[in-house]
């Protein structure tokens, strides 16, 4: 049986996720290299803005049926 699922809602969240898991280690990240945590989290602001407009994401499902 396959199953395709919207996961566009979920991965919203997921990018917030990352944008505040990068907020709370910027100091480690910006330490190898400096200003990569600010570069980091304009990108995925910038990748969630669109999310879920311009942008989906699907999981194909797979299942053993026996």
């Amino acid at each position: 049986m396959e199953t395709t699922v919207d996961l566009t809602r979920h991965y919203h969240r997921t990018i917030e996720q990352w944008t505040e898991n990068v907020r709370a280690n910027a100091a480690a990240l910006n330490r190898i290299r400096p200003g990569i945590a600010a570069q980091l989290e304009h990108y995925l602001d910038v990748s969630n803005a669109g999310w879920g407009y311009t942008t989906k994401h699907y999981a194909l499902v797979l299942r053993n049926a026996r």
